[in-house]
Parts: structure tokens; sequence; C-alpha cells
């Protein structure tokens, strides 16, 4: 559903379906914004996706918004970006709507400097 709301609104998607599907894309593509959810194969796979995407050159300042709907004290707690451990520009908690994704993206596209 996002990748068609994305599509229909001006952006070019592409699409992984593992960690390791991602990073080998984000690696040859060089993506302008990378949108990541915590889970994956595992719980907590977006967090060392999200590592790993800043261990590749050109991908150092990309642009991560994470999306993940575990961030609550009774999941495995809370958790925000942190330049060390957890290097995104945004966490988004589920349910998000189209509407606020596109919104953080454009913010996000399009901050100054």
């Amino acid at each position: 559903m996002n990748k068609d709301v994305l599509e229909a609104n001006g952006y070019a998607v592409a699409v992984a379906f593992s960690g390791e599907e991602g990073l080998k894309k984000a690696a040859e593509d060089h993506p302008d914004l990378i949108v990541l959810d915590v889970m994956m194969d595992y719980k907590t796979e977006g967090f060392h996706v999200t590592y790993d995407l800043r261990q590749i050159p050109g991908l150092k300042t990309t642009p991560i918004l994470m999306v993940t709907g575990i961030n609550r004290e009774d999941f495995i707690g809370r958790f925000q970006p942190d330049p060390t451990w957890l290097p995104v520009d945004q966490l988004l908690d589920k349910p998000l709507t189209p509407q606020r994704l596109l919104e953080e993206i454009s913010k996000t596209l399009h901050r100054p400097g």
C-alpha cells in the first residue's frame, strides 16, 4: 500500500523484503531516502540494518525514516533516534497513515541545509 501511495505522489520506489536485500539495493541504488521498519525477518533486524547502512560509503548521511509498531514500554521499551546506536532521522510509530508518511518524507527531503 505505501508503495502505491508513494508512486502516486511522484516518488520512485524500490522495495526490499529482507534486511539483506535492502542493504544490497541501497548500496547499488544510493536512494535519496530510506523508509525502514524495525521488524523484518526478526524483531530487531531494522536496528542492525540501520547501523549497516551507515557503514556503506555514500549512505552515511542518507535520511532514514524508521517505522515501528514496537516502540512501547510493554514490548522492548521506548527508543529514540541516536547517532550511535539508532542513526535514523525520524522514528515513526505505527499505525502510520499514508498522509503522515508523505508529510514526513516531504519534510525530511526538503529540510533546509
